[in-house]
């Protein structure tokens, strides 16, 4: 497929972080953008906020003692378990909503979190323990066109930094990072030397990192598992990991509810008019 190659010389706008419910996030505003493999301008009519970064184990952890704290979630096996109520797609029903792991794990009747992974993407959430998350913060997951917009603005480019990828600007299999077989910190390719791996500075148009590579992203359809971090870190070569990857499974598919991978992620976007 012949890609286009962006507008010359590319107006970006100037990206500012605003801070919400202590997230990092970056204004979007409204107008045109890329969309798609094909390259189609739309448009979006309206301005959003979406968190610079992808939620980090961290934060997700912090969510989840809260709620284990209240009550609100349990923990069975390996699993995080909720009473979830008020979702249109589904009968109001107890679901897991995380599965423990490395980062987040369970420690007697409580969780812990592994410092050494709390800056990393939290993954192995599902669509429900993300909109969990959106919903406790009053935020939302993207839709697919709003998480587009921020990765691609109305560029044309491939990747959210322009038309080349190599291992200094994305994780993605075999970029042979020092974080190698796993996810790396939120924001890495920030244009840092780490321990002499040199990193490209490498945000989207409107300053959101990693929106190509490490986790895959949901957003808020649930009928469709628009993963739109690009390829994420555990499949995808340097050539699987365009910002407009629409499912790390190929089209898009009815969500699992049963099933979350290792490189499941996410970030949420914030919009005045919010209603929970």
């Amino acid at each position: 497929m012949q890609r286009n190659k962006g507008v010359s010389p590319v107006v970006l706008p100037r990206v500012q972080d605003t801070i919400i419910n202590e997230f990092a996030f970056v204004r979007v505003d409204s107008g045109a953008f890329t969309y798609g493999f094909d390259n189609q301008t739309r448009n979006l009519p309206y301005a959003y906020f979406i968190m610079k970064y992808e939620v980090t184990c961290a934060q997700y952890y912090q969510f989840l003692k809260a709620q284990l704290h209240k009550g609100d979630v349990w923990i069975e096996g390996k699993y995080v378990m909720k009473n979830l109520k008020g979702y249109l797609a589904v009968k109001d029903s107890v679901r897991f909503i995380k599965i423990l792991d490395a980062a987040i794990y369970r420690s007697g009747d409580t969780l812990a979190l592994n410092p050494f992974f709390a800056q990393h993407p939290v993954t192995q959430v599902n669509w429900f323990g993300c909109m969990e998350f959106c919903r406790y913060y009053e935020l939302n997951l993207p839709t697919r066109h709003e998480w587009e917009k921020a990765a691609r603005g109305n560029t044309g480019w491939v990747f959210p930094w322009g038309n080349n990828i190599d291992s200094s600007r994305a994780n993605y299999r075999g970029s042979k990072h020092p974080f190698q077989f796993g996810t790396t910190p939120v924001g890495f390719f920030n244009g840092q030397n780490f321990k002499g791996f040199q990193t490209n500075n490498s945000p989207s148009p409107y300053g959101c990192y990693d929106m190509a590579g490490n986790a895959y992203e949901y957003t808020v359809e649930y009928w469709c598992k628009v993963t739109g971090g690009g390829g994420g870190y555990h499949y995808h070569t340097a050539g699987m990991v365009a910002a407009p990857f629409q499912n790390c499974y190929g089209l898009p598919i009815p969500a699992h509810t049963g099933i979350c991978d290792t490189a499941d992620g996410f970030r949420a976007v914030y919009k005045p008019n919010f209603q929970p």
